[in-house]
C-alpha cells in the first residue's frame, strides 16, 4: 500500500497512524531499556532536559561510543542539523528526541537528511528517497502537549541564512514509539501549560473542520477533548483568580 497516498477524500474517511503510543506516569524511563538493542543512537534533547534522569540514564546505558547527542537551545535550524550529522560516526540505527515540538522536528530532520538527502521539499514532487537502506527508528519522549509534532508526518525547521522555513513530509518520520509521560507537565508554568493546551485545541479543531483531514476516529477524539481542554483552561484561570 502506498502510504503517501493514504488521504481522506469524498468517498472515504479513514484514520492512519504508524506510531505506537504509550502513556503513563514514569513511562519515559522505559526508553532506557528500549535503546539498549541499538548499535548507534542519535539523541536530540532540549537543553532544559539535558541533565534529566532519562537523558542521563540513556547515555549511561549506551556509553559515549554508541551515542551522538545534540542539545537544542531554541529554534531548530537546518545548519545545526547538518553540523550534528557531521559529528556522527555512522548512520544511527535509532533517533531519540526528548523535548517539545522543536526537538521532534530536529530529530525528524536528521531522518530526512539520511533517507532523502535533504529536508527542503522532501516527500514532495520529484524529491524521493535515496538508496534502499532502511530508515533509522525514531523514539520520541514529548515534554509538552501541544502540536504533537512527534506524531505528525510534517517537519518544519528554519534556515539561519534566509530565516525562511524548511519543510518536508513523509510517514517515515513519524515516531515509531511515543512515550507520553504526564510527569513532564507537572512542573510546567501555568502560562506555558495554557499555551500548550490552546495549541492542542487548535489542532483538534482544524482536524475536525478540514474536509480531507476528518475521519470518524478523529471526530471522536476532537469532540471528546475540545470541551475538556476548554473546561481545564477555565478551571486553571478561575482557580488562580479565586486564590487572589
Amino acid at each position: 500500500m502506498n502510504i503517501e497516498a493514504f488521504y481522506n477524500n469524498d468517498g472515504a474517511k479513514r484514520f492512519y497512524s504508524p506510531a505506537e503510543i504509550y502513556v503513563g506516569s514514569g513511562i519515559s524511563l522505559n526508553a532506557v531499556d528500549a535503546v539498549a538493542g541499538y548499535d548507534y543512537v542519535a539523541l536530540v534533547v532540549d537543553k532544559y532536559f539535558a541533565e534529566s534522569p532519562v537523558c542521563n540514564a540513556i547515555r549511561e546505558r549506551l556509553g559515549e561510543e554508541r551515542v551522538a547527542m545534540w542539545v537544542l537551545d531554541g529554534t531548530p535550524f537546518l545548519q545545526d542539523v547538518n553540523d550534528f550529522i557531521a559529528t556522527m560516526n555512522t548512520m544511527p540505527d535509532l533517533v531519540v528526541s526528548i523535548g517539545g515540538g522543536s526537538a521532534s522536528d530536529f530529530a525528524k530532520s536528521v531522518i530526512f537528511e539520511k533517507i532523502f538527502g535533504q529536508v527542503s521539499g522532501a516527500g514532495y514532487n520529484d524529491i524521493k528517497r535515496i538508496g534502499s537502506k532502511s530508515k533509522p527508528k525514531y523514539l520520541a519522549i514529548p515534554t509538552t502537549a501541544g502540536s504533537g509534532a512527534e506524531a505528525s508526518r510534517y517537519c518544519v525547521i528554519y534556515d539561519k541564512m534566509t530565516r525562511g522555513k524548511v519543510f518536508g513530509r513523509s510517514w517515515e518520520v513519524v515516531a515509531d514509539w511515543i512515550y507520553a509521560d504526564p510527569d513532564y507537565l507537572h512542573s510546567m508554568p501555568d502560562g506555558v501549560l495554557a499555551c500548550c493546551a490552546f495549541d492542542a485545541f487548535v489542532h483538534l479543531l482544524e482536524t475536525y473542520v478540514i474536509k480531507h483531514e476528518r475521519s470518524s476516529f478523529g471526530d471522536m477524539i476532537s469532540l471528546y477533548w475540545i470541551p475538556r481542554i476548554m473546561s481545564a483552561l477555565d478551571h486553571l484561570f478561575l482557580k488562580k483568580s479565586d486564590a487572589r
